[in-house]
């Protein structure tokens, strides 16, 4: 018999989203796996389809390796092979590195665009050609 041997993951990036447990929370979640052609549904603890707001709800999410259901905090990944499952929160960040903001996210944060832009003197000043052969 050979002895075990150590093997590293390859770093890899995913997708995924945290759902807070709420029907609102799983929207998103449920359009997100549609546009890749995977059906999550928004179930009650008795293990049904529904639309209440009352009791324990879960997603149902079917993976490669049968139906698994994410509970409330749960991520929803989106693995290398387009296919999604759940990840308890614990175990999601000991795995996985939060990801930095981008320059263009942090600049929509704290200037976020509510309208066009204020005009500048100069560029409210109207110059046509008119006024440029007149100087």
């Amino acid at each position: 018999m050979s002895d075990p041997q150590k093997y590293t993951k390859r770093p890899v990036t995913i997708e995924a989203m945290q759902w807070d447990g709420t029907a609102a929370g799983a929207t998103p979640i449920i359009n997100w796996a549609m546009d890749h052609g995977v059906t999550i549904a928004y179930w009650c603890d008795g293990g049904f389809a529904c639309q209440s707001l009352i009791g324990a709800h879960k997603l149902r999410i079917p993976t490669l390796e049968g139906d698994m259901f994410a509970a409330a905090a749960d991520f929803i990944i989106k693995g290398v092979q387009e296919e999604f499952y759940p990840c308890r929160p614990d175990i999601f960040a000991a795995t996985y590195d939060t990801p930095k903001p981008s320059a263009r996210r942090l600049w929509r944060q704290y200037w976020p665009r509510t309208g066009p832009c204020p005009p500048t003197p100069r560029a409210s000043r109207s110059w046509t050609s008119a006024t440029v052969a007149a100087r």
